[in-house]
C-alpha cells in the first residue's frame, strides 16, 4: 500500500499513521485457533503432534465444524489453511483496499484494515508446512469477561488461563458435549502407543459416549477405534 501511495506524500502519511492506530485500537483483539489435519495416520504427523506416535489422533465430523461458520463471520471461522501462493493472497487484499480508496479517505481504509481482516491472515501459512493438509477453527475475542458467541451445538468458555514454558497463555475451551456421540467419528491409536482399543472403548463409556446406545460398548460405533496402520520402520 505504501508502494501505491509513494507519490502522494500527505496519502502516505494518513496511511502510515492511521494503519498505526488501527493496530493500536485492535491490540486488545486476541486470536485463538485449534488445528486440525486431513492426514488421519500419517507418519509426521505422530512425530511432530502426538508425542512421537505415543500419542492418539481424534477424527472430527467436518460437517459439524462447518457449523461454525454460522455464528458471527467476525469473530468465528472455521475452513482449510491456503499454502499456495501467499503472496497472491496478500495481492488480493491490497487490491481490495486500493478498490476502497475510490469511496473512503486514505485514513479510513488504513484504519479499518487490521480489523477487516484479522478473520483471513490466520488461514494463511508457509508452503513449507502443506504436507499437513490442515485446517482451523479461528475465533477472536478480547482478554476479559467478554462472553463469546456459541452455537446451539458447540459452546465456548470465556478466555482462561494456563502455564507452560514458564509463560501464561490466554486459552478458550470449545466444548462438544451436547453432540460428542457425533462429534468424535474415529480414534487412531499412535504406532508406539502401549493403549489398546479396549482402554479406549472404557474411557469413551466411563464419560458416557455410549449412554442410550443399544449396542452398548463397542469398537465401531459410534466411534471407531483402531491402531495406526503405520508403522516407523
Amino acid at each position: 500500500m505504501e508502494e501505491y501511495l509513494r507519490d502522494d506524500v500527505k496519502a502516505l502519511k494518513a496511511w502510515s499513521t492511521c494503519y498505526e492506530t488501527g493496530v493500536y485500537i485492535n491490540s486488545p483483539m486476541k486470536t485463538f485457533c485449534v488445528c486440525f489435519s486431513e492426514s488421519k495416520d500419517k507418519l509426521s504427523q505422530w512425530r511432530g503432534y502426538a508425542q512421537d506416535g505415543k500419542g492418539m489422533a481424534i477424527g472430527f465430523d467436518k460437517e459439524i465444524l462447518e457449523e461454525l461458520n454460522q455464528i458471527s463471520k467476525f469473530y468465528i471461522a472455521f475452513g482449510k489453511v491456503i499454502y499456495d501462493n501467499p503472496q497472491e493472497y496478500v495481492q488480493g487484499i491490497i487490491a481490495d483496499n486500493i478498490k476502497k480508496l475510490e469511496y473512503k479517505g486514505v485514513g479510513h481504509v488504513a484504519l479499518e484494515l487490521s480489523q477487516n481482516y484479522r478473520m483471513q491472515f490466520p488461514f494463511v501459512k508457509n508452503p513449507g508446512f502443506k504436507e499437513e493438509n490442515e485446517w482451523r477453527v479461528v475465533l477472536c475475542s478480547t482478554i476479559g469477561h467478554h462472553n463469546i458467541p456459541s452455537s446451539d451445538n458447540i459452546i465456548f468458555s470465556k478466555i482462561k488461563y494456563r502455564t507452560a514454558n514458564n509463560k501464561l497463555i490466554p486459552y478458550i475451551e470449545m466444548s462438544f458435549e451436547k453432540i460428542k456421540q457425533s462429534i468424535i467419528k474415529k480414534i487412531f491409536i499412535g504406532p508406539k502407543s502401549e493403549v489398546e482399543v479396549e482402554d479406549v472403548v472404557n474411557l469413551l463409556g466411563f464419560y458416557g459416549y455410549y449412554d442410550g446406545l443399544e449396542e452398548g460398548y463397542n469398537s465401531q460405533k459410534p466411534v471407531d477405534i483402531k491402531k495406526s496402520d503405520t508403522t516407523y520402520r
